[in-house]
């Protein structure tokens, strides 16, 4: 075992002293010089090299590059991404004997999407699992959609849904909490017969970062949502309409002429005495929201959600 062991750090190694850095820097700069055309036609069939390059370029080359990229590009680097992901998750199940027809199936709809407003039972399987896709130890994937600015990261993801919805639901397992916000907005905005089977526990990510345009009692897709997560809803509008007094004394206070420290300490007491022991399951969420909508700052939610 310890002979294997050294074999393959004897290999790693090899590998690693065979890149040839001045070369990676030239491919980066050569890239950097083209048109954003050809650039986006390369990342099309090399997308798998791109990545390499945004791994293993220093941030600001990272950053660089990633300015040079079209929307587009991004897409089809993120497509490559999630299908080297589905492959390795193949390829474990393989090893451990379990059946990976299900993953299989929905690989093959992110080489060949199928226009359709019903999910098929893999799909639905694969939704289901979200949860426990994210909850394991992973590394961070998809990192170079965490560094896009919020108005290009939403850009990227309404052209990489339209253009194969099974992406955007794959993206669901492995993206950052703040990426899988805009996936969410953009299938809410886009594919909204999919929302039924995404788990509440998804919903929640998104409602602890604000319920955003869409996630609201008022608007069309309510009805889409799973149940549990409709109720979770309608007790947060329930709070804010029941505190309308409490939440105008806080907009009253933030326009006040008080030194800021006063204005947050009288917010705090605020919102402490708005409280009550039958909203202490949503209060996280509630209060998520009220940083949304730039009623209290980061640093009194962070406090608030501390004590609850």
């Amino acid at each position: 075992m310890k002979d294997e062991k050294e074999r393959f750090l004897e290999n790693a190694a090899s590998v690693f002293h065979q890149i040839n850095l001045l070369s990676i820097k030239k491919s980066f700069r050569l890239l950097c010089d083209m048109e954003s055309e050809v650039i986006e036609n390369f990342v099309e069939k090399y997308s798998d090299f791109i990545i390499f390059l945004l791994n293993i370029l220093d941030e600001k080359r990272s950053n660089e590059l990633l300015l040079r990229l079209t929307d587009s590009a991004l897409v089809y680097i993120s497509e490559e991404e999630l299908r080297t992901l589905l492959i390795h998750e193949i390829a474990i199940m393989a090893q451990s004997g379990r059946d990976f027809t299900g993953i299989s199936l929905f690989l093959d709809r992110i080489d060949r999407p199928q226009e359709s407003e019903e999910i098929e039972d893999f799909t639905g399987e694969i939704m289901s699992q979200a949860v426990h896709y994210r909850n394991r130890p992973q590394k961070r994937n998809f990192a170079y959609l965490d560094t896009l600015s919020p108005e290009r990261c939403g850009s990227v993801m309404r052209r990489l849904i339209a253009r194969n919805l099974y992406v955007g639901i794959g993206l669901l397992l492995f993206c950052s909490d703040d990426v899988l916000c805009f996936v969410l907005d953009e299938l809410a905005r886009q594919k909204s017969f999919v929302l039924p089977r995404i788990p509440a526990e998804i919903y929640a990510l998104r409602l602890r970062a604000g319920r955003g345009p869409f996630f609201s009692a008022a608007r069309g897709i309510f009805n889409h949502l799973p149940e549990a997560v409709q109720n979770l809803i309608r007790r947060i509008e329930d709070f804010r309409a029941r505190e309308e007094r409490g939440l105008s004394e806080i907009q009253a206070i933030h326009a006040g002429s008080d030194p800021e420290i006063t204005r947050r300490k009288k917010i705090i007491e605020l919102l402490a005495s708005m409280i009550h022991k039958r909203d202490l399951d949503i209060m996280e969420v509630a209060l998520a929201d009220l940083k949304h909508s730039g009623l209290i700052q980061e640093s009194d939610f962070d406090m608030l959600r501390s004590v609850l």
